[in-house]
């Protein structure tokens, strides 16, 4: 179905812009306003989508973590609506961050590519699939709408060489590295803001990395975390599997307190890499509470619709896995989702129900009076929002990282493992079981089969959109080679059938006391 889409794209969205045009009048402000639902004229929000790579649901009060990591993440929560089981399209970036810029699965749009990027330390080269020009963005459509927009990103496969620019009219990702911190994010952007077109209103996405591993928090926020770790009287030791799959995972992680007695003796304990992880939350939440008071003091932060949410979670030992883009579970797949948009959005409000990450493209369209692609995958929330409907939306996700046959489908508070290449299904009760450690499967074959037919279906569905959609692939450098290592993505030991070395004859185990 996308095959001319390249050819009539400009041509769809110049067409889009002269649509919109009699809706769009400029304020004595400078702010854009467009006609509501009602017919009366309303304002046109700036939009802050706010992306903390690598960040669990699980790790922020507002979804229940007791903790105290996240207060203004918190404070946000309460200004607006918060989708307290939101399931991510894939569990690594690449092809998550695509699915929820174009509104279609990671099968469809095609950006997935680990065993391609694998190659290139393998001696054969090495690609990455990047983001095609097939599918009309949430920035293009913005763009076309009357905004101008802007892109901050500190992910090194979030860039404008994998296509991740479309629609914006300024992109930086020349800082993009996993150790890059949130206040070079925030400079990056408020620099812009200060010189952007203040006729228009603005689109701003801003992609954190103080969560993402090698977990290189202040020692603020890692220090009081590794007291209570260390005071902890049942501590659980790694299991040897553990470190022998993830080997990699915990010595780049190590390198920044190998001269620290307190810490190595407490690499042997998974408790201790927990908490190194939850340090990079409250200096995200810092970073945030910067960026807040800033936009505050240009009087762009209290009627700004602002979009807070990750890309994907992070394993942290459940079922003996570390890192992210090694499987289908929870861990790696719930995510933070929070919508706030002051006097229009309800505040406080929390919906249980089950939805996709990449609906929120169609949901701020929707609250725009912008129409997406009538064939998008994703679907508007608006209805759920306002008390419509208390139906949940089926989620789907796949492109696990080495394990393309391995998805997942969540229905309620059911969920499907599936191991497709394999002939192997799990079957988990979300509500009674949220980290799936009890496989229900022999004892509910109807609901079993019911989920295997849904996800069959969906695959079907994925195939015959992405049928005309070309795989494009750009060549790595030796530069993005090595940020693509240290990100963990490449020639990593997150998996038992892959090499176990780092470049290394003898790859040096967690340190041990």
């Amino acid at each position: 179905m996308f095959e001319s889409r390249a050819w009539t794209r400009f041509a769809g969205l110049v067409l889009a812009a002269l649509l919109a045009w009699p809706l769009l009048l400029t304020g004595c402000d400078g702010q854009s306003v467009a006609k509501s639902d009602g017919g009366e004229a309303g304002p046109r929000p700036n939009i802050i989508f706010i992306l903390v790579d690598t960040l669990r649901a699980d790790r922020l009060g507002c979804y229940g973590d007791p903790g105290r990591l996240s207060p203004m993440m918190d404070e946000l929560a309460r200004e607006g609506v918060l989708f307290e089981r939101t399931i991510a399209t894939s569990s690594w970036t690449l092809p998550s961050v695509a699915s929820y810029f174009c509104g279609y699965y990671p099968t469809v749009h095609k950006v997935t590519s680990y065993r391609e990027a694998l190659k290139a330390t393998q001696g054969f080269g090495g690609a990455v699939r990047y983001f095609g020009d097939e599918f009309t963005t949430l920035t293009e459509m913005l763009q076309a709408n009357g905004y101008v927009t802007a892109g901050f990103s500190a992910n090194p496969f979030i860039t404008e060489k994998y296509g991740f620019a479309q629609g914006f009219d300024h992109f930086d990702s020349s800082f993009a590295d996993n150790t890059t911190q949130g206040d070079v994010v925030n400079a990056a952007a408020l620099n812009w803001l200060a010189q952007r077109d203040k006729s228009k209103p603005f689109f701003l996405y801003l992609h954190y990395m103080d969560v993402h591993d090698p977990y290189k928090a202040d020692d603020k926020y890692v220090e009081p975390l590794v007291d209570a770790v260390e005071n902890k009287p049942d501590k659980r030791l790694l299991t040897q599997g553990e470190t022998k799959r993830h080997v990699r995972y915990f010595n780049k992680s190590a390198v920044a307190y190998r001269n620290s007695p307190r810490h190595v003796r407490l690499f042997r304990y998974a408790d201790y890499w927990i908490a190194r992880y939850d340090a990079g939350v409250p200096q995200s939440n810092q970073y945030l509470d910067e960026l807040r008071v800033k936009l505050d003091e240009m009087k762009l932060w209290d009627d700004a619709y602002v979009i807070l949410t990750a890309d994907h979670g992070e394993s942290l030992g459940e079922h003996e896995l570390w890192a992210h883009g090694l499987s289908a579970h929870q861990d790696q797949l719930h995510v933070p989702l929070i919508l706030r948009w002051p006097g229009v959005l309800p505040a406080g409000k929390r919906l249980p129900q089950t939805i996709r990450l990449f609906d929120i493209m169609p949901t701020l369209l929707a609250q725009l009076r912008i129409e997406p692609d009538e064939n998008l995958q994703a679907k508007s929330l608006l209805g759920l929002i306002r008390g419509e409907t208390n139906r949940s939306l089926p989620a789907f996700a796949e492109a696990v990282k080495k394990k393309p046959g391995e998805k997942a489908f969540v229905l309620d508070e059911w969920k499907l493992l599936a191991y497709t290449d394999e002939g192997r299904y799990e079957l988990y009760n979300l509500d009674d079981d949220p980290t799936e450690q009890h496989n229900l499967a022999a004892r509910y074959p109807d609901r079993l089969a019911e989920l295997k037919r849904l996800l069959e279906k969906q695959v079907a569905e994925n195939d015959a959109l992405g049928a005309g959609v070309k795989v494009q692939e750009a060549d790595i450098t030796e530069e993005e080679l090595r940020r693509f290592q240290a990100l963990g993505y490449i020639d990593g030991a997150e998996d038992a059938n892959e090499p176990e070395t780092d470049g290394e004859q003898n790859p040096e185990q967690p340190p041990k006391p």
